[in-house]
């Protein structure tokens, strides 16, 4: 199976007829093509909304006060707007939760606020949620 991603934009039929040339050429027998239709603009904006985790889950490992905290759904949901969401270590029954999830709000803010990350960001709007480690909804 030979798989390829390919814009959206473009012909599947021309795209096969040349694999079907190229495997001729080469000797290629009994392969199947497996063609992708992918949104190159939402591509791109994956790429870059990951880079933006990558580094945050970075940030997160090596701060005392965000200890524990996970970065859920590493497969980004960037239409209409991207989507960020993060565990905390308590269930929203905890006492400490509610105070914890706000300040891991403030300090993920602040840190995708800071000139660095704004010069990959740019004017972009996205959307950060903390959820308890029971999947409950804490800042929005």
């Amino acid at each position: 199976i030979i798989e390829v991603d390919v814009p959206n934009s473009k012909n599947s039929k021309s795209l096969q007829k040349d694999f079907d040339e190229i495997a001729k050429t080469y000797n290629l027998q009994d392969f199947k093509l497996k063609i992708n239709k992918i949104d190159l603009e939402k591509a791109e904006k994956q790429r870059k909304w990951l880079g933006v985790t990558s580094v945050l889950y970075e940030k997160i490992k090596k701060d005392s006060e965000l200890k524990g905290v996970l970065i859920g759904d590493y497969d980004i949901k960037v239409q209409p707007q991207a989507y960020i969401k993060l565990y905390i270590p308590y269930s929203s029954s905890d006492s400490v939760a509610s105070s914890y999830a706000t300040n891991v709000k403030k300090k993920v803010h602040e840190f995708l606020t800071t000139d660095n990350m704004q010069k990959i960001i740019k004017e972009e709007r996205y959307k950060l949620e903390i959820y308890s480690k029971d999947e409950k909804l804490l800042q929005s």
